[in-house]
């Protein structure tokens, strides 16, 4: 029965070490990296660009559908723990002779615990645009970019 309670003690003491470490480097040490660069070379991005074949776009419309404040921390190393304004979009890639959604976004009902404000209005306009999508693409699964999918 002693070992038993003596290796718990063990495994919370490391357990706590541990998650003191990982949150000290998430949070308080989150400083930007001593080495890094990333050039974007624009003349480089614009020949890659005039390069698709076909029809172009004439427009892209973007819905932004919530907003949630964030700690900046989070998001950008080496900075504090202000809040600033996250925000979840849906884009609609218009060609004369038909769209492609960019991210579905999510229902308010998907979005609710995780919000500070949502437009209602701008979901309704996302649904009516991706009825009317020859194509959907998602960047990734997170639930706010293939969440209206559901």
């Amino acid at each position: 029965m002693r070992r038993k309670h003596k290796t718990r003690i063990f495994a919370a003491i490391f357990l706590t070490i541990g998650l003191s470490f990982v949150c000290y480097r998430l949070f308080y040490d989150n400083r930007m990296p001593s080495q890094g660069s990333y050039p974007l070379n624009i003349n480089v991005i614009r020949a890659e660009a005039s390069k698709p074949a076909g029809t172009l776009a004439t427009s892209i419309q973007v819905e932004t559908l919530s907003h949630t404040l964030v700690p900046k921390i989070a998001m950008v190393a080496g900075t504090n723990w202000s809040k600033i304004d996250t925000v979840r979009v849906s884009y609609q890639v218009v060609f004369p002779d038909r769209s492609i959604i960019i991210d579905t976004g999510w229902d308010q009902k998907t979005a609710r615990s995780k919000i500070d404000s949502y437009d209602r209005k701008a979901w309704q306009r996302m649904q009516i645009a991706m009825k009317k999508a020859s194509k959907i693409v998602v960047t990734h699964e997170h639930d706010d970019h293939i969440g209206g999918l559901l």
